[in-house]
C-alpha cells in the first residue's frame, strides 16, 4: 500500500536537503572511508538535482525549509525557530503571514509544542500565507530561503 507520494518538486527538495546534510557531515571531518562514501553519494545526488532543474522542476518549500531550519538535526522545529523564520520572511518580503501561534496550531497537530518533519510537510498547506511566503523566498537552485543567511541560525 502506498502511504505517501512525493511529487517531483518534493523529490528535488528532499534531494537538496540530503545534500545539505551530507555536506554538514563532510565538513565535520569524517574518517577517510566515510569521506569517500559521502563524496560519491553527493555526486549522485547533485546529478539528480541537475536533472530535475533541467526539467524545470522547482523545489517545494517543505523539505528544504525544514532541513535549513533544523540546524541541530533533531527532526523537530521549536516555536522559536518558526518565529525566527516568520520574522525573517516578513522583513525580507514585507509579506502578510499568519501569526506564529496560528502557524503552530496548523502545523503541530499532536500538540507537542514542536513540529516534526512529517507534521511540517503534511500540514504546511494549513498555513497558506506562510507557505506562500516560503515559496516566494526559496532559491530554486539551492533549495534554501534567501532571507536566512547561513549564520542566521
Amino acid at each position: 500500500t502506498l502511504k505517501s507520494f512525493r511529487t517531483p518538486a518534493d523529490q528535488l527538495a528532499k534531494c537538496m536537503g540530503n545534500l545539505a546534510r551530507l555536506k554538514a557531515e563532510l565538513d565535520a571531518g569524517p574518517a577517510d572511508d566515510r569521506k569517500a562514501a559521502i563524496e560519491a553519494e553527493m555526486a549522485t545526488r547533485k546529478e539528480l538535482c541537475k536533472k530535475f532543474r533541467a526539467s524545470g522542476v522547482k523545489p517545494s518549500p517543505g523539505y528544504c525549509v525544514f532541513n535549513q531550519i533544523d540546524t541541530e538535526k533533531k527532526r523537530v522545529l521549536s516555536k522559536e525557530k518558526i518565529t525566527a523564520v516568520v520574522a525573517a520572511l516578513k522583513e525580507a518580503l514585507g509579506a502578510q503571514i499568519e501569526e506564529v501561534d496560528t502557524i503552530m496550531m496548523g502545523l503541530d497537530k499532536d500538540g507537542s509544542g514542536e513540529v516534526s518533519e512529517h507534521e511540517f510537510i503534511l500540514n504546511l498547506k494549513a498555513t497558506p500565507l506562510f507557505m506562500q511566503a516560503l515559496t516566494e523566498d526559496i532559491d530554486p537552485d539551492y533549495g534554501i530561503l534567501k532571507c536566512l543567511p547561513g549564520d542566521k541560525f
